[in-house]
């Protein structure tokens, strides 16, 4: 995969209106670790989670368009 694949992923992940800001992390993060990491080893996970809406706070990850909790997902190897 490329960054033209990570950038289309990132946006539909940012956009789709998920009802549980919790799910836009597990998402994000699942598809950062189990497709796109294994597809191509310059793949940069904080940029692909930060371009799907999320921002990173003392080692975790949580939703910006919600402003919810932190979740400190880690799921695969980093």
């Amino acid at each position: 995969m490329t960054r033209k694949h990570f950038e289309a992923i990132a946006n539909t992940i940012k956009n789709i209106p998920f009802t549980d800001p919790q799910d836009r992390v597990i998402a994000a993060c699942r598809l950062a670790d189990e497709v796109c990491a294994p597809s191509n080893s310059n793949f940069r996970r904080d940029q692909f989670l930060k371009a799907c809406g999320l921002s990173g706070i003392d080692g975790g990850w949580h939703d910006t368009r919600s402003g919810l909790a932190d979740h400190k997902p880690r799921l695969g190897s980093i």
